[in-house]
Order: structure tokens, then C-alpha cells, then sequence
């Protein structure tokens, strides 16, 4: 799912990264860390780039991006209750804004099992940010794995996106590759064709065209 963001490990922790600021009142379970194999050092480097995210909050309680980053390394760390905190807490902090609710939709819908709730946070980063395609595809995946009397409703999903962003193209690439999945191929050929009127020089799609229409019309 794309809601969610797994930082890449040398993103969040930096190779001059010292451990030495662990806090002292931390005390990780380092056998369970372990258990889910990681080194003591990549562990120590997680907790402190916890902290070091935790003291930036508190000369800067309005940046949004500490409390992401601390989610995503407690999410690394399967501390699944933990990154919610941080989550919900940024949400109290900012309602409106939506890279939160998208974090928490894949938090829900690929660690903690709560499917309906992850729903309902797809929903809410789309209210808040309809040019965002990549939070439509979550949901889409959501609905396509756990909701399939759901599926009905992703072709209309994506389209209300095209009535107000018909530039983005990130609508027409899901949608034909959804239904060159479903293999409705006249459908999936329509939304390549609509993406390629957008970047007419995307020689990917252009040779996804071609075979397309090589399945369709056998040339």
C-alpha cells in the first residue's frame, strides 16, 4: 500500500549516527528487537533517532514530520500501538493534515488488522488532499483485498478525482492497469490512451498501448 511510508533505513538513520543519546529512560526490549533481527547497534540507532525526533518536537511542537518519522521507526520496529499514538497525536495537532490519515490508513490495514478503520482514514487523506492519486490506490488495494462487494466502486472512486484534477495521471495508470488486471482490455486501452494524452512522451505507456492492442486486435 502506498499510504504509508517505509523510509528507506539509511534515510533514518544517517551512518554518523551516534547511540549515545539513547534516553535513560527508554528501556527497549531488546530481546524482542532482536527476535525480529536486528543488530543491537540498528536498534540503538532507531531508539536514538526516536529521541532526537522527540527533542526537535519540543522546540518545534508544530512540525508535523518528527511525529511521522518516530511512527514509521516504531512501525519498523512492529510497535504497531506506539506508532498509532504518534499518529493520532499528530492529527489532534493538525486535522487537516492528510499525510497523517494516509499513515494511519496503512497502519490499520497492513499491521493492526482494522480494516474498517483504515478505510475510513483513506477516505479522510482524500477529503483533505483529492489531487493525491496514490492515496485513491490504497484505498482501491484495500477494497480489491478485504472489501470485494467494495470493488464497484473504485472505477467511480478515481473519476471523481478526474472531475477536479483531469491532469493527473496517476488516475488513468491505476485504473488501466485495474482493468487489464480484470482484463477488460477496451477499458484498460481507453485510460492508457487518456494517460498517454497526458505525457505523450512516456514510452512506458506507449508500450503498454502497443501490447494492448496486440491482445485485442492481434496486430
Amino acid at each position: 500500500m502506498a499510504g504509508y511510508r517505509i523510509w528507506p533505513f539509511k534515510d533514518i538513520f544517517p551512518e554518523n549516527t551516534s547511540s549515545e543519546t539513547v534516553s535513560e529512560e527508554e528501556t527497549p526490549d531488546y530481546e524482542q528487537y532482536l527476535a525480529i533481527g536486528f543488530s543491537r547497534e540498528q536498534i540503538d540507532r532507531m531508539l536514538t533517532t526516536i529521541e532526537e525526533q522527540k527533542d526537535i518536537l519540543k522546540s518545534h511542537p508544530e512540525s508535523f514530520s518528527p511525529y511521522l518519522k518516530i511512527s514509521n521507526i516504531y512501525v519498523i520496529l512492529e510497535e504497531y500501538q506506539k506508532a498509532e499514538e504518534f499518529l493520532l497525536e499528530v492529527i489532534e495537532i493538525g486535522p487537516t493534515f492528510a499525510p497523517a490519515y494516509a499513515s494511519l490508513g496503512e497502519l490499520y490495514g497492513s499491521f493492526m488488522n482494522k480494516k474498517v478503520e483504515a478505510v475510513e482514514s483513506y477516505k479522510k487523506a482524500i477529503e483533505l488532499t483529492p489531487w493525491r492519486s496514490e492515496y485513491y490506490h490504497s484505498l482501491a488495494d484495500l477494497y480489491r483485498s478485504n472489501f470485494p462487494e467494495k470493488e464497484k466502486e473504485i472505477e467511480s472512486m478515481f473519476l471523481s478525482g478526474v472531475e477536479q484534477y483531469p491532469r493527473t495521471i496517476g488516475f488513468y495508470t491505476y485504473l488501466a492497469s485495474y482493468f487489464w488486471q480484470k482484463n477488460d482490455l477496451t477499458k484498460a486501452i481507453h485510460y492508457t490512451k487518456t494517460a498517454i494524452k497526458i505525457e505523450p512522451d512516456n514510452e512506458i505507456l506507449k508500450q503498454e498501448l502497443a501490447e494492448l492492442e496486440r491482445k485485442v486486435y492481434g496486430q
